[in-house]
C-alpha cells in the first residue's frame, strides 16, 4: 500500500490530454455531496468538510475517441463519466437526496505513481494530504495554487450516503462502459444539468441539458426493445414499457397510454425550436419543478437498463404494492 502519493505538474499540450495516470478532479462548494469516501474500479470519490474530489485513471476523451469526436466540451474524462454516472444511480426516486456533482472544469492534478489501489479508502486520505501540500508549495505555478481559494475555507454541503442505494453501486460501475457514447452522454448531461441549475439564471440551458439526456435515454430504450424483438420501436413501444417496468409495479397508472415522456414533448420542443409547428416561442417554457422531476426519474431509467433489474428501494415498493393489491 502506497504510504505517500506525490503530485506532478500538469503537462503541457497534447502531453497531458494523452497522459494514462491517475487523476485528481476537484469539485467546487456549489454542489451537493454525499459524504464519505466511495471506491469503484473507475475510481475513488472523497467528500468531507474540507475538500470534495475524485480519483480516476484513464485518459482523456481526445485521446481515447476517434477524430471525428473532437470536441472542447470534454472535460469531464471517461473513467470520472463512469464514476459520478454509477453514483447517480444510486438515487433513490421519489423519495432520498440526490448528488449535485460540480466538477472543476480545469486545474486537474496528475499523479507520479503508476499503480494506485483506488478501492482502499486509505488511498482517499492520502490523496487529499497530496493535495493540500500543494497549497504553500512555491514549486507549483501561481495560477494552480491560487485556484485553491476556490475550494478551501468553503462551506461544503454534504448529506449523508444512507440516502442513497450504494448497495449496486459497484455493479453499476462495472457495467458503465465507456465505447456505450450515448450513456455516456446521458450521464454528462445529468451532471452539467445539476451544474447549470446552480444558477437560476441557466435554468433554461439546465432543462436544454437534461432533454439530452432524454433524448439519449430514449435512444438505449428504443435499442433494449429491439433486443427483446420489437421492430423499429416506436415512441409509444417505450411509453408502453416506462408505464410497465416503473409506473404499473407501484400502482401509478396516469402514464399506461402515454408515448416515451410524452408530458415533456411539447416544452422540450419549444425549448430547443423557438420557432416550430407548436407555434413561435418567445421564452423558454420551462419550470424548476418539471427539470427537477425529469433530472430525478431518468437515473432509475438508465440504472435499469445497466443492471437488468430495480435495486433493492424499488423492489420494496414494488413487494408492498403488490401485498396490498392482495390484501
Amino acid at each position: 500500500m502506497t504510504t505517500r502519493i506525490k503530485l506532478q505538474r500538469k503537462p503541457s499540450g497534447t502531453d497531458y490530454f494523452a497522459s494514462t495516470g491517475h487523476r485528481i478532479k476537484l469539485f467546487r462548494p456549489l454542489g451537493v455531496y454525499p459524504r464519505g469516501t466511495f471506491c469503484t474500479d473507475a475510481g475513488l470519490f472523497h467528500a468531507d468538510d474540507d475538500l470534495v474530489f475524485a480519483v480516476t485513471h484513464g485518459a482523456t476523451w481526445q485521446a481515447t475517441a476517434s477524430a471525428d469526436s473532437y470536441s472542447e466540451a470534454d472535460w469531464l474524462h471517461p473513467q470520472l463519466v463512469r464514476l459520478l454516472g454509477s453514483m447517480i444511480f444510486t438515487e433513490q426516486f421519489p423519495e432520498g437526496l440526490r448528488c449535485w456533482f460540480y466538477p472543476s472544469s480545469h486545474g486537474d492534478f496528475l499523479i507520479d505513481e503508476p499503480t494506485l489501489d483506488t478501492l482502499n479508502p486509505k488511498t482517499g486520505i492520502l490523496a487529499k494530504e497530496a493535495l493540500l501540500r500543494t497549497v504553500d508549495n512555491r514549486l507549483w505555478p501561481e495560477h494552480m495554487r491560487s485556484s485553491w481559494t476556490t475550494y478551501l475555507d468553503k462551506k461544503y454541503h454534504l448529506f449523508d450516503s444512507t440516502e442513497l442505494s450504494l448497495e449496486h453501486l459497484e455493479d453499476y460501475c462495472s457495467r458503465i462502459e465507456t465505447n456505450n457514447f450515448v450513456l455516456m452522454r446521458g450521464i454528462q448531461a445529468l451532471v452539467k444539468s445539476d451544474m447549470l441549475a446552480m444558477h437560476s439564471e441557466f435554468l433554461e440551458e439546465a432543462s436544454i441539458a437534461t432533454y439530452i439526456s432524454l433524448d439519449a435515454s430514449f435512444e438505449l430504450v428504443t435499442r433494449h426493445l429491439r433486443l427483446k424483438g420489437i421492430n423499429n420501436p416506436s415512441a409509444k413501444d417505450a411509453g408502453k414499457w416506462l408505464y410497465e417496468t416503473f409506473d404499473e409495479p407501484v400502482g401509478v397508472h396516469s402514464g399506461m397510454d402515454l408515448k416515451y415522456y410524452e408530458e415533456f414533448y411539447s416544452q422540450r420542443i419549444r425549448t430547443i425550436h423557438p420557432g416550430s409547428r407548436l407555434r413561435d416561442s418567445p421564452v423558454a417554457p420551462v419550470s424548476m419543478s418539471d427539470r427537477k422531476h425529469l433530472r430525478q426519474a431518468l437515473p432509475g431509467v438508465f440504472a435499469f437498463l445497466t443492471l437488468g433489474f430495480h435495486p433493492n428501494h424499488i423492489q420494496e415498493r414494488m413487494a408492498q404494492h403488490k401485498a396490498h393489491s392482495d390484501a
